[in-house]
């Protein structure tokens, strides 16, 4: 026969898992809106029997209640690596498009005050030339136009020099950026190692690890994959 007593623990037991249960469920809510956030799922085992049942055990041999056995992070890893290319591939398709967005403001092409157009009022200079080589005039005005061209090209390598320069900042700026983001990958990989590896949950570190991967990707098209 039972005792009351082991019926009193495996009912305890019970509460004590659907409490932590309670609470994994109360974390997925309070972090619906997290960014990086991932649910979690409380997974319950049975416990079994204290001794194995035998012909003087006074026990049914059944269990004597439940557990959590572990907190499962209901991550996919198919998803997460479809959104960092994504995100590598938008973000690349974003620097690429603002930096030729710039370079076409630079160089004001097309438009009337374009190195294009002076170019067209140029040969039309040297074509009034030809027809009136005697012209002091046609001459003046082939000059001011090549004047005029020689000036524009000046000011569009200038404005280009500079972008370059800027671009070089940004770029150094980026380095910096891609080394903190890699070195946080780094402790958080130390930190859940080590949790992992003492029998404790590191869901959330993983979270904020996926996180950091998917900057990465971002700045610079990274990939990765858990071992």
């Amino acid at each position: 026969m039972a005792s009351t007593f082991s019926g009193i623990s495996t009912a305890l037991s019970s509460l004590i898992a659907q409490r932590q249960a309670l609470e994994v469920s109360g974390q997925n809510v309070a972090n619906a809106n997290t960014a990086g956030y991932t649910r979690q799922r409380a997974d319950l085992q049975s416990v079994q029997a204290l001794s194995a049942p035998s012909l003087f055990t006074t026990g049914s041999g059944s269990g004597v209640g439940t557990r959590v056995s572990s907190i499962t992070r209901l991550g996919d890893v198919f998803l997460d690596a479809r959104l960092r290319s994504e995100t590598s591939s938008a973000s690349f398709q974003a620097a690429q498009a603002s930096t030729l967005n710039r370079l076409e403001s630079t160089i004001t092409e097309p438009a009337d005050t374009g190195v294009a157009a002076h170019l067209q009022t140029f040969w039309a200079g040297w074509h009034d030339v030809s027809n009136s080589p005697d012209s002091t005039a046609s001459r003046k005005v082939l000059l001011g136009d090549a004047a005029a061209l020689v000036s524009q090209i000046s000011a569009g390598y200038r404005s280009v020099q500079t972008q370059w320069s800027q671009m070089r900042v940004e770029t150094d700026a980026l380095v910096t950026e891609v080394n903190t983001t890699a070195s946080a990958i780094a402790d958080l990989n130390d930190q859940i190692r080590s949790i992992t590896v003492s029998g404790g949950s590191a869901n959330e570190l993983i979270d904020q690890r996926s996180v950091f991967v998917t900057q990465l990707s971002g700045l610079v098209g990274a990939t990765a994959r858990e071992q």
